[in-house]
């Protein structure tokens, strides 16, 4: 988001709440950090959780692609679909039914190639089955994880593993495992968006104080 205006600092009355600077008009372009609402979306609002259909990306709400409820980067391949759509080779279509001999994966969203598939074989390596691309792996093989159609064995930093794919942790962990929201690890001080930097050993969650029973 870009203006030629300049821009002030939050001290005055114009700048909308949890804004650290905003423009002449009062549209916020940073947030204040730490805090509750710390990430900027592209309509200059700070919140504390990125919008479905945005990603978070240096402390700031970027746009997935066309179709996505969730995705983890720019131009990157859906991760979750919204109701009424099917996850297609990273692509979210609307519809109820996948393709032509091709099934549902009820836990992922996405269409894969069924048995009676009799199209061009699937080439992805370590693979279970395709999507409609041949190079595309929906699926993989155990032990490997499926993450933008390719097979790997271990998820990357901030992701864990459930059923054979990776899945972008909470942006409050650093690290977590079994689901997004528990935290196995939280940021630095420096790196953390809200402030909550100890992981309370009694609810898996990154908090700015110790909850009771933590010792």
């Amino acid at each position: 988001m870009d203006y030629a205006v300049t821009t002030k600092m939050a001290d005055s009355l114009q700048c909308p709440k949890n804004c650290k600077e905003c423009t002449d008009n009062g549209v916020c372009v940073s947030c204040n950090k730490p805090s509750a609402n710390p990430l900027l979306t592209d309509g200059g609002k700070c919140v504390g959780v990125c919008p479905d259909g945005l990603y978070q990306q240096n402390g700031k709400c970027i746009k997935c692609s066309p179709g996505c409820k969730t995705c983890t980067k720019a131009g990157g391949m859906c991760q979750t679909c919204h109701a009424g759509s099917l996850k297609i080779d990273g692509e979210c279509r609307l519809g109820s039914t996948c393709p032509k001999d091709m099934k549902l994966d009820s836990f992922s969203g996405q269409c894969y190639r069924s048995s009676t598939w009799s199209g061009e074989p699937c080439k992805a390596n370590n693979c279970k089955a395709c999507g409609l691309s041949s190079k595309y792996c929906a699926i993989c093989a155990n032990p490997m994880n499926a993450l933008d159609g390719q097979c790997r064995k271990d998820c990357p930093a901030s992701f864990f593993s459930t059923s054979n794919n990776c899945y972008k942790c909470s942006p409050e962990c650093k690290t977590c495992s079994k689901s997004a929201t528990q935290c196995y690890s939280c940021h630095s001080k420096d790196d953390s968006l809200n402030g909550k930097t100890i992981l309370s050993k009694t609810g898996s969650m990154c908090v700015d104080t110790c909850l009771p029973g933590d010792f």
